[in-house]
Parts: C-alpha cells; structure tokens; sequence
C-alpha cells in the first residue's frame, strides 16, 4: 500500500478509532475500569458496543480485501468470511494479547479459526474449525443488535451484554486489528499517528 493510502486508512479508521476509545474514557468518571465492574451495563456502553463492533465489521472487510481481491466478489461478507481471510492475512490475531488500562491482559480473538469447505451440494462454506468459538463479545453483540429485549439462560435480558467486559474486549479486538495493519505495512517506513491510551502489547 503507498503512503497516501497509509495516511487515509490513519485518517479515516484509525483516527476513528481513537475518538471511540476517547469516548469509553469519558464513561470513567463515571464508572471506574476494573474487573469488579464487568457485569456493569448502560445506555452509553449499548452505544459504544455498538459502534465499535460495527467498526469492527468495517474494518475487518477492508483488510480482507486488501490481503485478497478476490474478496470483493464475496456475497455476504460476515465473520466467517472475513475471519477467514484476516486469519490468513494474520496468523498471529488468536493468540494476540494486549493490555488494558495497564492493569492486565485481554485475548479478545482467542480460541476463534475458521476453515473453507464444500458443502454436499458443491457450494463454497465457511464455519469454525472443530474446538473453535465464535469470540463471546461478538455472540453478545449480536444478541444486542438483533434480539435485545430476549432473554438468555440467567433470564436476564440481552440488553445487559452492553457491558464493560463485552466493550473492553471489542474495543481491544478492534485495536489489535488495525495496530496488526499497520505494523504489517510500516515496514521501515516512518509513520507518524497518535497511541492508544488504553491499550499495549503485552
């Protein structure tokens, strides 16, 4: 990718990315970050749950096409199809851990591989590989996005996924996507963009 295209995809999602991250700051003063607080739910956590899991889904199509053109011909471009594709792109996005908050460590794709295959009629599949699992923030904001106002085993309704866990771990999902892009192009070039105030390697 040439440097311009470098410089939008900063502009146009990584900058993004950082105003979505500024936000869930904001939400601090408020409600403090610590695992006691996971199960803690909210309007403005619905909306930022929302908001970053649809960037996700953005973002993830436009790496896949960029690691493979042939996506763009795809029909219905969900996880599977596109997991397929980042996970070729990068290997290493199941086992990346970074931290949040400098307090501790979020593997927020963990244990997530799909494979391709023929189905009995000849057609192209995807699905998870046997011992693999969709990420539980991405089943949750699923739940949250399309069946709300259900309820799920605890009888709880799904609205009360918008919690700080399930935004946490999207966020950082979100994070390791784009920070995986672009260590993947620097490749000795200088590029200049702002951090993450939340997140880190480990």
């Amino acid at each position: 990718m040439v440097e311009n295209n470098v410089n939008i995809f900063v502009k146009s999602y990584w900058n993004y990315f950082l105003e979505l991250e500024d936000q869930f700051i904001a939400t601090k003063k408020f409600v403090e970050f610590d695992v006691s607080n996971f199960a803690t739910y909210s309007v403005e956590y619905l909306k930022l749950f929302q908001a970053v899991c649809s960037e996700i889904d953005v973002v993830a199509k436009i790496l896949a096409e960029e690691y493979d053109t042939s996506f763009k011909r795809i029909e219905n471009k969900n996880i599977q199809k596109w997991g397929y594709y980042l996970q070729s792109a990068y290997p290493h996005l199941e086992t990346t851990s970074v931290t949040f908050n400098n307090d501790y460590s979020v593997c927020p794709w963990q244990n997530w591989k799909y494979e391709k295959y023929t189905d009995k009629n000849g057609a192209l599949r995807y699905r998870l590989l046997q011992g693999k699992e969709t990420p539980f923030w991405w089943t949750a904001y699923n739940k949250v996005k399309h069946e709300r106002t259900s309820h799920f085993k605890d009888g709880k309704a799904n609205y009360v996924r918008a919690n700080q866990k399930n935004l946490i771990y999207a966020l950082a999902a979100l994070y390791i996507l784009e920070k995986s892009y672009l260590e993947s192009i620097k490749a000795g070039r200088k590029m200049s963009y702002i951090e993450s105030k939340l997140f880190m390697y480990d």
